[in-house]
């Protein structure tokens, strides 16, 4: 479970961030508060999340990657990324 004390959306530093990423808008979103339909940004690129199965795979089970991990595929599931619940993850604004 993510740490109660992190804001599930949050503003990143403006000055860690391209000037296309600040043209944007980008924020920040919490793994575990991602839905279906945001848009991850990443290597330049969007990503619209189709769906977040829990992963399931044995890094979770060794303790290397937090319960509540997911893997977030989009564009149709031909990209996917696995998205700890712990870590922020670059996205553009929700509507």
């Amino acid at each position: 479970m993510a740490d109660k004390n992190l804001s599930a959306v949050r503003v990143p530093d403006p000055a860690s961030l391209t000037e296309h990423e600040l043209q944007l808008g980008v924020v920040d979103i919490l793994g575990a508060a991602l839905q279906t339909g945001d848009v991850i940004h990443f290597l330049g690129q969007p990503h619209r999340i189709d769906s977040l199965p829990p992963y399931e795979g044995p890094l979770v089970h060794d303790g290397t990657y937090p319960p509540g991990t997911r893997v977030a595929y989009a564009d149709g599931g031909r990209w996917g990324m696995t998205v700890s619940s712990t870590a922020y993850i670059r996205c553009l604004p929700r509507p």
